[in-house]
């Protein structure tokens, strides 16, 4: 499950980028990204905090509304959402809180499947809501998205 929580945050900035890329053009750089700790919700779900490092030259900017479905073999298998995170100019290091449920019908002997992670397997559909110091707020979202590309960036 930590693998799958770190692919909702993974898409979370991979999508709150394109819309700064699109804003001011390459002024945004991601940096590491990793969990701080995670902890059961319940007998199929987790919640977690997680970091990333930004660098940001552009203007400051809040993503909010973060949710997404990551699928295996084209099958939703967990669900997740995120509270909302303010990137601020300039390099920063940001912590995030958020939730990630086992789509219905999924069992917990399903995990077992994250032992032998294939990113090839796994896509993604991610929705965030930007909203730029500047007032302009912009709802993005992405579908089937392959995990394999959001573990290229760097």
């Amino acid at each position: 499950m930590k693998r799958i929580l770190l692919v909702i945050v993974a898409a979370a900035v991979a999508v709150a980028a394109s819309a700064q890329g699109k804003e001011v053009f390459g002024k945004l750089s991601i940096g590491k990204y990793g969990i701080d700790s995670i902890w059961p919700a319940s007998f199929s779900s987790v919640t977690g905090t997680a970091w990333v490092e930004v660098d940001n030259a552009g203007e400051g900017f809040t993503v909010s509304a973060i949710k997404g479905t990551v699928y295996h073999a084209g099958a939703p298998f967990v669900t997740g959402s995120a509270g909302n995170i303010y990137i601020s100019k300039g390099k920063g290091r940001y912590t995030i809180t958020g939730q990630a449920s086992l789509c219905p019908g999924v069992s917990l002997l399903s995990l077992l499947k994250l032992f032998s992670f294939d990113p090839n397997a796994y896509s993604v559909d991610m929705s965030v809501v930007v909203t730029f110091d500047s007032g302009k707020s912009e709802t993005l979202s992405v579908e089937k998205l392959p995990v394999s590309a959001l573990l290229k960036i760097k």
